[in-house]
């Protein structure tokens, strides 16, 4: 497997693959079966080719092979770590050449590689070993043990944990055993800011709601979040809809922190793009139909005085309890008419019981081009006049006669 040839590489693993299935008392060969993923992770040619057969052909195809070679990778994992070889289970003697020492960033590479082409944990597997059954949850115990060390590894570059944090619910939440076993690596992403922010953030909230996971920084780091570059974020359809549950769903939000963030977000629609603005205020509009505390600042004359501090990150010291959302009124004369038809939805009466709420997703892809078709796409009922009178005079009466001429030029 040390060759740069696809081909041979899979022959190779089919051959040891033979050799494995006849361990001792009819039992898979644990040592070889270590050994063989040690020498796939570390070869210098590693080719998702070869991953894809082995993945195939034995992880999703027998029980044994899978479990023994996931807890092979835990311990490779765990290895990497600590940088100690005798943590590792299987290396009191090396039973083939021994591997060359892969780069950090290429062995964790490889190894995500390899753990993010796992579907999820089938049943009814086969054994490849026959005469050694695997005990009743063995599989997606070493599934879960894998995944746990694999997330303590640094993960570089970046696109690496994305890749993870991406793959969260459909590659790693099913072989766990308990979901809050991904608190510590989920607050960790969550605390890094950014796009790994924002595709922490579902998996957090989940956490929180149905799991009951205590986490009081939640909503002042989202306070942090929510910044200009959230309106052209990547994956901004999903932050968007993440955020107006965030803000929506529960009942149980204190005023000062739901004023904070309606405030925000008003104030980013005022620079914002048509998207931008319609999304944001898509936000608000739900937030005040959920939240009746805010509708003092909704009726609040916007001539009173600005308390709001727009710089501070900090949403206990924001004071947007006392201020008004003026910017709403303001949106309401915006150039883009989309735009002005959405902010004109805060006049509504939001204790009407029929009054329905913003899907903020709906906005996110109305960019320039999409509004200018459908501005284009609309049939007038009346013609557009295009006539005009023409001035004579800045009054109707010669008031000033003696002192300017009036008199337009032919």
């Amino acid at each position: 497997m040390a060759v740069d040839e696809a081909p041979l590489q899979a022959v190779s693993l089919h051959v040891l693959m033979s050799v494995v299935k006849r361990g001792e008392d009819g039992e898979l060969d644990k040592n070889l079966c270590y050994h063989l993923v040690r020498h796939l992770l570390s070869s210098p040619f590693f080719q998702p080719a070869l991953v894809r057969v082995f993945v195939k052909e034995y992880l999703c195809k027998y029980a044994d092979v899978c479990a023994a070679s996931l807890a092979a990778l835990k311990q490779l994992c765990r290895q990497h770590g600590t940088g100690n070889p005798a943590s590792a289970q299987y290396t009191a003697e090396e039973m083939f050449t021994a591997p060359r020492v892969l780069d950090s960033k290429d062995l964790v590479r490889n190894v995500v590689t390899i753990m993010l082409s796992l579907p999820k944990p089938l049943a009814d597997l086969d054994l490849l070993a026959e005469e050694a059954p695997l005990k009743p949850g063995a599989l997606k115990g070493a599934g879960s043990a894998a995944w746990l060390q694999v997330l303590q590894l640094p993960m570089e570059p970046a696109g690496l944990y994305l890749s993870v944090l991406k793959g969260m619910h459909s590659k790693v939440l099913p072989w766990l055993k308990s979901p809050l076993a991904l608190s510590d690596f989920l607050t960790r992403s969550y605390n890094v800011g950014g796009l790994p922010s924002v595709l922490a953030l579902s998996g957090l909230f989940d956490l929180m709601t149905v799991h009951n996971l205590e986490y009081p920084d939640f909503y002042s780091k989202l306070y942090k979040i929510v910044q200009p570059g959230a309106l052209q974020v990547q994956y901004k359809t999903r932050f968007w809809e993440l955020l107006n549950i965030c803000l929506v769903s529960s009942m149980k939000l204190p005023a000062y922190l739901v004023a904070g963030f309606a405030k925000k977000l008003a104030r980013l629609a005022l620079t914002a793009s048509p998207s931008g603005a319609m999304v944001a205020m898509a936000v608000v509009f739900n937030m005040i139909k959920k939240h009746s505390s805010l509708l003092p600042l909704l009726q609040r004359d916007s001539t009173t005085e600005k308390s709001f501090d727009a710089e501070t990150e900090d949403i206990t010291k924001c004071n947007a309890l006392d201020d008004s959302l003026w910017e709403l009124t303001a949106l309401q004369q915006h150039y883009c008419p989309e735009v002005a038809t959405v902010a004109k939805a805060f006049k509504k009466d939001f204790t009407a019981r029929g009054l329905k709420p913003f899907e903020p997703e709906e906005f996110v892809d109305q960019g320039y081009e999409l509004l200018l078709d459908e501005e284009l796409a609309k049939k007038h009922k009346r013609e557009t006049p295009l006539s005009f009178d023409k001035v004579g005079g800045l009054f109707a009466q010669p008031l000033f006669a003696d002192v300017w001429d009036m008199r337009t030029k032919e």
